[in-house]
């Protein structure tokens, strides 16, 4: 029987669907591109240290101002120049308020017994000085060595001495200070302090005192201003004590000076380095200096040509673009409605991109390719994996992103990913890893062993060492990403989903022991889908685990089903229409907290809402109408929540599941009277609009269609009937004991 599509109801917006694949493809023309660029963006660049990974080449003839040389002959010119001065006689007063400070501070030390010791003991103020500076039996040992006639001088003097002491030591004064006042008797201080004044005011007058760090360099020229009668040793006391206290009465200027520096170093021109065209600026191996470092960073900022670059890049993504659609439409046509699938393989080739833009100057090694490919083969097959790990290896090499050698070694890894990958063998990733660490070791050493001059052993198996630890955690990676990537976009590797159909699955099991008419139920509903996925070139292996899932919830409550009842009476029967939806709509949340628990992958879980989509619980809104009067009754409280199948695989599962169930109603049905159910089902959810975000267009209809009574007629065909005999038993074969 024919689908009519009515005007109402359309499978398929076809305006909508072309721009969303117009928005899509767009979008990842664009950040592959962008993607090409990050090697320029990303700041990439070298340490001083760092090892050469690969040769630094110049691509043209540039000129280089060496920065570090010009500034450092600048730096010298500038000083050279000799600093302007400029007069500063504020500094005068400051230098005569700290020398009548000083002269204060004589004179108190004086008023409080700090001055010369007589004569008798021919001790000069600088013995004197000593001895205030002894301890106790220091002072005892030196006095004892005069004579016992002096004995009552000594003993005066040395309560003197520590009356002194104990004077000091509450007190605080320069040590010259004290010197000066051990020098001078108090008779002499007056006239001292008369011509110390004098002599500092000729010194502000005449002393020409620039910027020093050292004070004492002035101590010889104050001599000369001292008077010429004073002993030497108190001179030189003054002197000192002068130059502490006097400040300069010249300053630099510092506007002037600055001017003549800056004028100065004007006149040193810059110094040039020429870099030649294909020059090698730093060799494979090398460590990086500061002045390598300068010339590459100058490099670097001069080989981007923007436009030019933008468009070989730009018509390079858009040729692989070409490539990839046609290759897809014309042999993967199933994934042109996978939305899922398209966003993994355009993210996982923009990811790729960038990873290797990010670690073409360092730690090359690491660049993920091959787990590209391992993820794509797992997820696709090798064929897709094959077709688009070629372009991206076209897009590295025209991009400039990654050398010859590397990209040799990490594009023969990748097809080594995809052509020794066997999901039949549980051990296949193991192998897998190793052969990619040893294809991408090996290329990279044969390459530089044709291309490069001889290096030391030492030096060749560090590499192969690098290249084959790079490669084996690629295919690390790309195990280690798979759960991740399932759950983002809700795909399953082949080996997830085989493993979820197997009829030992914890959930399964406990579907069978209690719901187990709901189980045979999910077995057949699996046949149909299988079938009608294989019909329209679906996800056959998907559509046959969301079968088998779909009705998991309805183990919380089967004696609520029907299937599971066995006879028994209909609990239905006693329960107002509303409590018996209640119980049915159940069996979706049920169905899904057990997929959560039990960690079934998000693709498979969309099937247990999806499989009802927003249809109507017919029977319970008619038992309401029949109740209430139609009228009465709103007929979306009876309808389930969804959402709609997204997908052709729920939307196949939808169908099989009320297929299902309407023909195994059926008493001893023709073939014909089976085509008549399943098509009035397919029209019934077709004018109910649950397909209307599935994508099926009305021939893929037809096509799922057509194999349900397929299946049908395959488990329901005739048997030979054998006409009854009077015999009664089959003769059995008896053996000859005496033979």
């Amino acid at each position: 029987m024919e689908i009519n599509q009515p005007n109402s109801a359309k499978v398929v917006s076809h305006s909508h669907s072309g721009l969303f694949w117009c928005l899509i493809i767009a979008t990842g023309l664009i950040f592959t591109i962008l993607s090409s660029f990050i090697p320029y963006l990303w700041k990439t660049e070298y340490q001083v240290g760092d090892i050469a990974k690969k040769n630094i080449i110049a691509d043209k003839t540039v000129t280089i101002i060496d920065k570090v040389k010009t500034h450092s002959l600048r730096d010298a010119a500038r000083q050279k120049v000799i600093p302007v001065f400029k007069t500063n006689k504020d500094n005068d007063t400051i230098s005569s308020t700290k020398l009548t400070k000083k002269i204060n501070d004589i004179e108190t030390l004086q008023a409080n017994n700090i001055k010369p010791l007589p004569d008798k003991l021919n001790l000069n103020g600088f013995k004197h000085f000593q001895l205030l500076l002894m301890s106790d039996k220091e002072l005892n040992d030196f006095l004892a060595k005069f004579t016992n006639n002096k004995a009552s001088q000594i003993k005066a003097i040395l309560t003197i001495i520590n009356q002194e002491k104990a004077y000091l030591k509450k007190n605080h004064f320069d040590d010259i200070e004290i010197l000066i006042a051990l020098n001078v008797t108090p008779k002499q201080l007056p006239n001292f302090k008369t011509e110390l004044t004098n002599s500092m005011e000729r010194i502000l007058d005449c002393l020409q005192r620039f910027p020093v760090e050292k004070k004492n360099v002035w101590e010889k020229p104050i001599i000369e201003f001292l008077p010429d009668n004073w002993q030497m040793n108190l001179r030189y006391q003054c002197a000192k004590l002068i130059s502490e206290i006097l400040e300069p009465n010249f300053s630099v200027d510092e506007a002037k000076t600055k001017t003549l520096c800056e004028t100065a170093a004007a006149q040193i021109p810059e110094v040039y380095i020429t870099v030649n065209k294909d020059q090698v600026v730093v060799k494979k191996g090398s460590i990086i200096s500061n002045e390598d470092l300068k010339i590459i960073k100058a490099i670097s900022g001069e080989t981007l040509k923007f436009w030019p670059y933008l468009f070989v890049i730009s018509l390079t993504t858009f040729a692989t673009f070409l490539f990839c659609g046609l290759y897809i439409i014309t042999f993967e046509p199933k994934l042109i409605n996978q939305k899922s699938s398209i966003g993994l393989i355009l993210t996982m080739v923009v990811l790729t991109m960038a990873i290797a833009g990010i670690m073409s100057h360092k730690l090359f090694e690491f660049i993920p390719l091959p787990a590209l490919s391992l993820i794509l083969t797992i997820f696709f097959g090798r064929n897709l994996a094959s077709i688009i790990t070629l372009p991206i290896i076209i897009l590295l090499f025209c991009g400039q992103i990654l050398e010859p050698g590397v990209l040799t070694s990490l594009g023969l890894a990748s097809y080594a990913a995809i052509i020794f990958y066997n999901k039949q063998n549980r051990n296949s990733l193991a192998v897998t890893g190793l052969i990619i660490g040893l294809v991408q070791g090996s290329t990279f050493i044969l390459f530089l062993a044709l291309t490069e001059p001889i290096f030391s052993l030492p030096y060749l198996f560090n590499e192969f060492l690098a290249n084959f630890f790079g490669g084996l955690i690629s295919s690390i990676l790309a195990v280690g990403s798979l759960p991740f990537l399932e759950h983002l976009f809700g795909l399953l590797t082949p080996d997830r989903l085989a493993q979820l159909v197997e009829s030992d699955q914890p959930l399964l099991r406990k579907l069978e022991e209690l719901a187990p008419g709901t189980y045979q139920h999910s077995l057949a509903v699996a046949n149909l889908a299988e079938a009608g996925a294989a019909a329209i070139d679906g996800d056959v292996n998907l559509a046959r685990a969301g079968a088998l899932y779909h009705d998991i919830g309805k183990m919380v409550k089967a004696e609520y089903f029907i299937e599971n009842q066995l006879g028994s009476a209909n609990p239905h029967d006693s329960l107002e229409p509303e409590q018996s939806r209640e119980k049915v709509l159940a069996h979706v949340t049920d169905g899904v907290k057990l997929a959560i628990k039990y960690r079934i992958p998000k693709a498979v879980q969309d099937f247990i809402p999806m499989h009802q989509g927003t249809s109507l619980m017919a029977y319970f809104y008619h038992k309401a109408c029949v109740r209430d009067g139609e009228a009465k009754i709103d007929a979306n409280f009876y309808r389930y929540p969804g959402p709609k199948p997204n997908t052709k695989e729920t939307a196949i599962v939808m169908m099989a599941d009320v297929s299902e169930a309407a023909t195994h109603s059926l008493k001893n049905p023709t073939e014909e009277e089976v085509k008549e159910v399943i098509s009035g089902v397919f029209k019934n959810r077709l004018e109910d609009g649950q397909f209307t975000d599935s994508s099926l267009s009305l021939e893929e209809l037809t096509k799922i269609e057509n194999a349900f009574v397929r299946v049908w007629r395959t488990l329901h065909h005739d048997r030979l009937k054998y006409p009854s005999t009077s015999t009664g038993k089959m003769a059995i074969y008896k053996t000859n004991n005496n033979s």
